[in-house]
Protein backbone atom coordinates (compact mmCIF):
# COMPACT_ATOMS: atom_id res chain seq x y z
CA UNK A 1 0.00 0.00 0.00
CA UNK A 2 2.93 2.12 0.41
CA UNK A 3 3.72 2.24 -3.49
CA UNK A 4 1.11 5.16 -4.07
CA UNK A 5 2.90 7.60 -1.44
CA UNK A 6 5.88 6.40 -2.91
CA UNK A 7 5.33 7.19 -6.14
CA UNK A 8 4.58 10.64 -5.44
CA UNK A 9 7.45 11.43 -3.58
CA UNK A 10 10.20 9.85 -5.37
CA UNK A 11 8.63 10.17 -8.63
CA UNK A 12 8.70 6.61 -10.87
CA UNK A 13 11.08 3.44 -9.84
CA UNK A 14 13.96 4.24 -13.01
CA UNK A 15 14.97 6.99 -10.22
CA UNK A 16 15.85 3.97 -8.16
CA UNK A 17 18.89 2.11 -7.25
CA UNK A 18 19.16 -0.83 -4.99
CA UNK A 19 22.92 -1.27 -4.34
CA UNK A 20 23.08 1.08 -1.28
CA UNK A 21 20.26 -1.63 0.41
CA UNK A 22 22.14 -4.21 -0.89
CA UNK A 23 25.46 -3.51 0.04
CA UNK A 24 24.01 -2.62 3.90
CA UNK A 25 22.36 -6.34 3.56
CA UNK A 26 25.78 -8.09 2.68
CA UNK A 27 27.36 -5.99 5.91
CA UNK A 28 24.77 -6.94 8.16
CA UNK A 29 24.68 -10.67 7.33
CA UNK A 30 28.70 -10.52 7.16
CA UNK A 31 28.06 -9.33 11.27
CA UNK A 32 25.29 -11.73 11.90
CA UNK A 33 27.51 -14.59 10.55
CA UNK A 34 30.21 -13.69 13.35
CA UNK A 35 27.28 -13.84 16.16
CA UNK A 36 26.21 -17.28 18.62
CA UNK A 37 22.71 -16.34 16.84
CA UNK A 38 21.16 -15.72 20.17
CA UNK A 39 20.39 -11.88 21.32
CA UNK A 40 21.80 -11.07 17.85
CA UNK A 41 21.16 -7.86 17.97
CA UNK A 42 23.32 -6.23 21.01
CA UNK A 43 26.04 -8.95 19.37
CA UNK A 44 25.87 -6.82 15.91
CA UNK A 45 25.71 -3.50 17.28
CA UNK A 46 28.85 -3.84 19.00
CA UNK A 47 30.71 -5.41 15.95
CA UNK A 48 29.20 -2.41 14.23
CA UNK A 49 31.31 -0.74 16.44
CA UNK A 50 34.85 -2.15 16.28
CA UNK A 51 34.35 -2.29 12.58
CA UNK A 52 33.88 1.56 12.67
CA UNK A 53 37.23 1.50 14.71
CA UNK A 54 39.30 -0.79 12.96
CA UNK A 55 38.27 1.70 10.10
CA UNK A 56 39.34 4.52 12.02
CA UNK A 57 42.85 3.43 12.89
CA UNK A 58 43.16 2.34 9.06
CA UNK A 59 42.09 5.66 8.10
CA UNK A 60 44.41 7.36 10.70
CA UNK A 61 47.34 4.83 9.55
CA UNK A 62 47.05 5.73 6.12
CA UNK A 63 46.54 9.60 6.14
CA UNK A 64 49.87 9.47 8.00
CA UNK A 65 51.78 7.40 5.73
CA UNK A 66 50.85 9.72 2.78
CA UNK A 67 51.59 12.66 5.27
CA UNK A 68 55.20 11.44 6.11
CA UNK A 69 55.61 10.36 2.17
CA UNK A 70 54.63 14.46 1.04
CA UNK A 71 56.96 15.40 3.51
CA UNK A 72 59.73 13.56 1.90
CA UNK A 73 59.01 14.26 -1.16
CA UNK A 74 59.33 18.09 -0.26
CA UNK A 75 62.49 18.04 1.73
CA UNK A 76 64.38 16.04 -1.55
CA UNK A 77 62.82 19.01 -3.67
CA UNK A 78 66.10 21.41 -4.08
CA UNK A 79 64.66 24.25 -6.18
CA UNK A 80 66.18 22.67 -9.51
CA UNK A 81 69.50 21.47 -8.68
CA UNK A 82 70.31 18.08 -9.46
CA UNK A 83 69.42 14.97 -6.67
CA UNK A 84 70.42 16.18 -3.15
CA UNK A 85 72.03 13.77 -0.69
CA UNK A 86 70.01 12.98 2.57
CA UNK A 87 69.16 16.15 4.55
CA UNK A 88 71.24 17.18 7.91
CA UNK A 89 68.89 17.09 11.16
CA UNK A 90 69.57 17.73 14.15
CA UNK A 91 66.80 18.04 17.72
CA UNK A 92 64.79 21.00 16.13
CA UNK A 93 66.02 21.74 12.73
CA UNK A 94 66.83 20.18 9.40
CA UNK A 95 67.83 21.30 6.70
CA UNK A 96 66.95 20.18 2.83
CA UNK A 97 68.00 21.91 -0.62
CA UNK A 98 71.35 21.70 -0.50
CA UNK A 99 73.70 22.67 -3.11
CA UNK A 100 77.41 21.88 -4.63
CA UNK A 101 80.23 23.08 -2.07
CA UNK A 102 81.70 26.14 -2.79
CA UNK A 103 84.51 28.55 -0.94
CA UNK A 104 84.34 31.30 0.90
CA UNK A 105 85.93 33.99 -1.97
CA UNK A 106 83.52 32.62 -4.49
CA UNK A 107 80.49 32.84 -2.81
CA UNK A 108 81.32 35.82 -1.82
CA UNK A 109 81.90 36.90 -5.75
CA UNK A 110 78.81 35.01 -6.68
CA UNK A 111 76.35 37.25 -4.68
CA UNK A 112 78.86 40.88 -5.52
CA UNK A 113 75.25 42.53 -5.42
CA UNK A 114 73.81 41.51 -2.60
CA UNK A 115 74.80 43.96 0.68
CA UNK A 116 74.32 40.69 2.83
CA UNK A 117 77.78 38.99 1.11
CA UNK A 118 79.93 42.01 1.74
CA UNK A 119 83.15 41.08 3.50
CA UNK A 120 81.45 37.85 3.70
CA UNK A 121 85.00 35.86 4.39
CA UNK A 122 86.58 38.25 6.64
CA UNK A 123 83.25 38.04 8.54
CA UNK A 124 83.03 34.59 8.93
CA UNK A 125 86.45 34.57 9.46
CA UNK A 126 86.03 36.24 12.93
CA UNK A 127 82.66 34.58 13.75
CA UNK A 128 84.56 31.52 13.95
CA UNK A 129 87.03 32.34 16.24
CA UNK A 130 84.63 33.73 18.48
CA UNK A 131 82.46 30.79 18.71
CA UNK A 132 85.12 27.75 18.10
CA UNK A 133 88.18 26.54 20.44
CA UNK A 134 91.32 27.98 19.48
CA UNK A 135 92.58 23.92 17.89
CA UNK A 136 89.31 24.50 15.83
CA UNK A 137 89.54 27.93 14.44
CA UNK A 138 89.91 28.09 10.51
CA UNK A 139 93.73 28.60 9.32
CA UNK A 140 93.36 28.27 5.57
CA UNK A 141 90.40 28.91 2.63
CA UNK A 142 87.05 27.27 4.03
CA UNK A 143 84.75 25.34 1.87
CA UNK A 144 81.13 25.88 2.56
CA UNK A 145 78.17 23.48 2.08
CA UNK A 146 74.73 25.62 1.31
CA UNK A 147 71.14 24.96 1.77
CA UNK A 148 68.21 26.66 0.78
CA UNK A 149 65.90 25.56 2.84
CA UNK A 150 65.28 24.71 6.86
CA UNK A 151 62.39 23.33 8.47
CA UNK A 152 62.43 24.43 12.20
CA UNK A 153 60.30 22.37 14.42
CA UNK A 154 58.84 24.44 17.21
CA UNK A 155 56.18 23.96 20.42
CA UNK A 156 53.06 26.33 20.25
CA UNK A 157 52.73 28.35 23.24
CA UNK A 158 48.92 28.33 22.43
CA UNK A 159 48.02 24.76 22.88
CA UNK A 160 51.37 23.11 23.33
CA UNK A 161 51.55 20.84 20.05
CA UNK A 162 54.62 20.41 17.89
CA UNK A 163 54.53 22.49 14.99
CA UNK A 164 56.77 23.06 11.90
CA UNK A 165 58.20 26.13 10.01
CA UNK A 166 59.48 25.73 6.20
CA UNK A 167 61.87 28.59 5.63
CA UNK A 168 63.51 29.41 2.56
CA UNK A 169 66.47 31.37 1.57
CA UNK A 170 66.43 31.11 -2.05
CA UNK A 171 67.43 34.01 -4.50
CA UNK A 172 65.50 32.03 -7.64
CA UNK A 173 62.48 30.44 -5.62
CA UNK A 174 60.02 29.70 -9.00
CA UNK A 175 61.37 33.20 -10.66
CA UNK A 176 61.34 34.98 -7.55
CA UNK A 177 63.80 35.88 -4.91
CA UNK A 178 62.51 34.25 -1.53
CA UNK A 179 64.32 35.19 1.96
CA UNK A 180 62.07 34.49 4.63
CA UNK A 181 62.43 35.88 8.22
CA UNK A 182 63.09 34.02 11.61
CA UNK A 183 62.77 34.51 15.35
CA UNK A 184 66.39 34.17 16.92
CA UNK A 185 66.37 32.66 20.70
CA UNK A 186 68.42 36.00 21.90
CA UNK A 187 67.47 38.26 25.40
CA UNK A 188 64.85 39.42 24.15
CA UNK A 189 64.15 37.35 21.73
CA UNK A 190 65.08 39.18 18.45
CA UNK A 191 64.14 38.70 14.60
CA UNK A 192 66.21 38.06 11.36
CA UNK A 193 66.15 37.71 7.39
CA UNK A 194 67.73 34.72 6.24
CA UNK A 195 70.05 35.39 3.39
CA UNK A 196 72.08 32.03 3.46
CA UNK A 197 72.36 28.29 5.78
CA UNK A 198 75.37 26.51 5.26
CA UNK A 199 77.85 23.84 7.05
CA UNK A 200 81.50 24.79 7.18
CA UNK A 201 84.42 22.40 8.86
CA UNK A 202 87.64 23.15 10.70
CA UNK A 203 90.66 21.32 11.31
CA UNK A 204 88.83 18.87 13.68
CA UNK A 205 86.35 17.86 10.63
CA UNK A 206 83.50 19.25 13.29
CA UNK A 207 80.58 20.06 11.26
CA UNK A 208 79.27 23.86 11.86
CA UNK A 209 75.99 24.84 10.98
CA UNK A 210 75.60 28.11 10.45
CA UNK A 211 73.03 31.19 8.88
CA UNK A 212 73.66 34.84 7.50
CA UNK A 213 70.89 36.66 9.18
CA UNK A 214 70.07 40.06 8.43
CA UNK A 215 69.34 41.51 12.15
CA UNK A 216 66.10 43.30 12.47
CA UNK A 217 66.79 46.60 15.02
CA UNK A 218 64.12 48.59 16.78
CA UNK A 219 63.84 52.20 14.37
CA UNK A 220 62.29 55.96 15.80
CA UNK A 221 60.90 55.87 12.46
CA UNK A 222 56.83 55.31 13.15
CA UNK A 223 53.96 54.50 10.63
CA UNK A 224 51.56 57.21 10.09
CA UNK A 225 48.79 55.15 11.65
CA UNK A 226 49.86 53.27 14.54
CA UNK A 227 47.92 50.71 16.63
CA UNK A 228 48.24 49.22 20.41
CA UNK A 229 51.45 46.51 20.08
CA UNK A 230 52.39 47.99 16.85
CA UNK A 231 56.65 47.27 16.30
CA UNK A 232 58.53 48.45 14.09
CA UNK A 233 62.01 47.43 13.14
CA UNK A 234 64.63 48.29 10.11
CA UNK A 235 67.27 45.53 8.69
CA UNK A 236 70.07 47.82 9.64
CA UNK A 237 73.33 45.07 9.85
CA UNK A 238 73.77 41.47 8.85
CA UNK A 239 75.85 38.86 11.41
CA UNK A 240 76.07 35.30 11.75
CA UNK A 241 73.76 33.08 14.18
CA UNK A 242 73.74 29.14 14.59
CA UNK A 243 71.13 27.29 13.53
CA UNK A 244 70.84 25.93 17.39
CA UNK A 245 69.56 29.30 18.17
CA UNK A 246 66.86 29.39 15.80
CA UNK A 247 63.14 29.33 16.89
CA UNK A 248 60.48 29.52 14.15
CA UNK A 249 59.55 31.58 11.40
CA UNK A 250 57.84 34.86 11.55
CA UNK A 251 56.15 37.15 9.15
CA UNK A 252 57.49 41.31 8.52
CA UNK A 253 55.11 43.41 6.45
CA UNK A 254 57.04 46.18 4.60
CA UNK A 255 56.03 49.71 5.14
CA UNK A 256 55.22 51.33 1.81
CA UNK A 257 56.87 54.41 2.46
CA UNK A 258 60.20 53.15 3.12
CA UNK A 259 60.94 50.78 0.13
CA UNK A 260 61.39 47.05 1.70
CA UNK A 261 64.16 48.71 4.13
CA UNK A 262 61.72 48.85 7.12
CA UNK A 263 59.24 46.20 8.39
CA UNK A 264 56.37 45.85 11.27
CA UNK A 265 56.06 43.03 12.92
CA UNK A 266 52.75 40.74 12.33
CA UNK A 267 52.11 39.31 15.66
CA UNK A 268 48.65 38.08 14.06
CA UNK A 269 50.10 34.96 11.88
CA UNK A 270 48.56 32.27 14.32
CA UNK A 271 47.60 31.67 18.04
CA UNK A 272 51.47 31.21 18.88
CA UNK A 273 52.41 34.27 17.25
CA UNK A 274 50.32 36.34 19.31
CA UNK A 275 51.21 34.57 23.03
CA UNK A 276 55.26 34.87 22.26
CA UNK A 277 54.95 38.67 20.48
CA UNK A 278 52.44 40.51 21.98
CA UNK A 279 51.52 39.05 25.55
CA UNK A 280 54.64 38.82 26.69
CA UNK A 281 56.42 41.94 25.11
Amino acid sequence: MHLPFDLRSKASTDNYITRPGEGFQQEVQQAYDQTNFRDTECQMIKINEDQKVIAHITMAVENYDALKYAQRQEEDKNDGEEAPPSVVEEAHWKLGAPLRRISTQDWETLEAGNPAFRQFESKLTTFLNKILAADDRPSQLLLLHPYQCIYLQYRSLKNWQENRDILRCNPNFYSNPCYDCVVINTQPISFGHIYALFSCQGPLKINHYIALIGKFQATKWKLKTKWDGCRVFEEKEYDFVLLKYLIRGCHMIPAFEKSGKVFDLNDLVDGDTFIRFFLEE
